[in-house]
């Protein structure tokens, strides 16, 4: 199944596919230890995907796709009974240049990442750009708490930006 976001200007696919992992655990099991994980090695896949087909690795800035010149790889983090649920129930982690690493590399990143995450400071600039805006407008009278509520919803719909992983486009 194909969904497409906002078409035809929005940028996002989104994808459900049925996957036989067999062969894929079997390898991930022969690996010494710590072995990668199953996200590390999705992560590891798309981003090569991305780029052995770069058409598909592109943002849409202004009305015009812009390619990008690296894969950066965004996930969402669950925080649910974690430290980090005090400020939303999910976060986001970006992995730069994931085209580049290996999938152990990946694993290492990601690892780290939702470590962090977990802990309860954030590590995604954007993520926690958008946590001490909601936290600043609830301290406003006309905002309260309808306004940090919006904020964190806008947040989490907007988990699907990377801004960590992609260079600022040319001007």
């Amino acid at each position: 199944m194909l969904w497409w976001f906002d078409g035809p200007a929005g940028a996002h696919v989104s994808a459900n596919v049925g996957v036989d992992f067999l062969a894929a655990q079997a390898w991930l099991d022969s690996l010494p230890s710590p072995r990668p994980t199953v996200n590390a090695l999705v992560a590891a896949a798309i981003s090569r995907t991305l780029r052995e087909f770069p058409e598909a690795n592109a943002r849409i800035i202004g009305g015009r796709i812009v390619p990008q010149e690296r894969v950066g790889i965004a996930m969402p983090v669950n925080l649910i009974g974690h430290a980090g649920e005090h400020r939303s129930e999910l976060s986001m982690i970006c992995v730069a240049n994931a085209d580049l690493r290996s999938v152990r590399e990946i694993d290492t990143e990601l690892r780290g990442q939702v470590k962090k995450e977990r802990s309860g400071e954030p590590g995604n600039v954007f993520i926690k750009t958008m946590f001490r805006l909601a936290e600043g407008l609830r301290n406003l009278p006309f905002f309260g708490c309808s306004a940090v509520c919006i904020m964190r919803c806008s947040a989490r719909g907007l988990l699907r930006t990377c801004t960590n992983s992609y260079p600022q486009p040319p001007r």
